[in-house]
């Protein structure tokens, strides 16, 4: 796990302006996105509307329905308030796997 962790602090610091990783402190407590992860796939045109991937332990969705998406959209946009800011996320990143190369 040291190793992906090493590999998630990577990827923050050099792709921030395309990859960014908030960590959810658990201060934060139940979120609306608890359990599973949310892709917002948006593309730009009025032809092809914005989706969602929703992954949960043993399958994924695409969702397409537009209120759904909505719904989604804000849940996320929710889990990043409470998640720590991308600085602090990635000061966290680094001391676990400092504490995990000790063991």
């Amino acid at each position: 796990m040291a190793h992906q962790l090493t590999r998630l602090a990577k990827l923050s610091e050099e792709r921030r302006e395309n990859i960014k990783i908030h960590v959810m402190p658990y201060s934060a407590g139940a979120h609306p996105v608890i359990g599973g992860g949310l892709k917002i796939l948006s593309f730009g045109s009025r032809l092809l509307p914005d989706m969602v991937w929703q992954e949960a332990v043993t399958t994924g969705s695409l969702i397409d329905k537009p209120h759904v998406v909505r719904e989604l959209s804000a849940s996320l946009d929710e889990a990043v308030d409470r998640a720590l800011d991308l600085d602090d996320s990635l000061e966290i990143i680094h001391e676990v796997r400092k504490e995990m190369e000790k063991q």
